[in-house]
């Protein structure tokens, strides 16, 4: 009996055994599956980061190349303004410059219409004050002269008086004709004096030196020799 019983537990192990070892195989082939299946969700998440990860990176990329080229352009735009402000600098420059040069050629001008004016103003002084002179000075001849001659019909008048009484008037008449003489020469040069004078041409200042200084000297003469009655 005990004999039986062993046989029997040895086929209810073996049934036993039959039986559990297609659900072990089962059971491991499910947990395979989904560690299989757990790997891939892994893997495909790694992936989709990875791709994300990519993504994002060339978007970067386009933005640091969109950053690069605002600059660029920026620049460029920057380079642009400068030259225009430098070309308008040097506009302004040459235009000043011009301007500048304008103003002293018309200052230059003004001046010399200035020194003209005065030189012309000197020379109608001058042309003046000779003619002035000239007037003045046979003016003053006249006088002397007016006066000498009054001076000599007196004289001739007292020496026809003296020989109506019978006086001797050899020397009175000698000197008459000797005043007569000097004063006929004293208006010679005062004449030749005021004709001196008056062909003076200041135009021609620095030649007409000598000529002015001949035309005062006459003068001086021509007063000596009235003074010397």
């Amino acid at each position: 009996m005990n004999k039986q019983l062993f046989l029997i537990m040895a086929v209810i192990i073996g049934l036993s055994a039959a039986v559990s070892t297609p659900v072990t195989a089962e059971t491991n082939r499910g947990v395979s599956d989904s560690q299989m299946q757990e790997k891939q969700r892994k893997l495909e998440e790694l992936r989709i980061q990875k791709e994300q990860k990519l993504k994002e990176m060339e978007e970067k990329k386009l933005e640091q190349q969109e950053k690069l080229e605002q600059l660029r352009l920026q620049k460029e735009e920057r380079l642009r303004e400068l030259e225009a402000k430098k070309a308008e600098q040097q506009k302004t420059i040459q235009e000043r410059l011009i301007e500048m040069k304008d103003k002293v050629l018309q200052k230059k001008t003004e001046t010399q219409e200035k020194i003209e004016e005065r030189k012309d103003a000197a020379q109608e002084k001058r042309e003046q004050g000779y003619e002035n002179i000239a007037n003045r000075v046979e003016a003053r001849f006249k006088q002397h002269e007016e006066r000498l001659n009054g001076w000599i019909v007196r004289a001739e008048k007292h020496i026809v008086d003296l020989k109506a009484k019978g006086k001797d008037t050899a020397a009175a008449t000698k000197a008459l004709e000797t005043a007569k003489t000097s004063l006929a020469s004293a208006s010679a040069q005062g004449k030749t004096a005021v004709a001196q004078l008056r062909a003076i041409a200041p135009a021609d200042w620095q030649t007409q030196k000598p000529a002015v200084k001949a035309a005062k000297e006459a003068v001086v003469a021509a007063q000596k020799a009235y003074a010397g009655f």
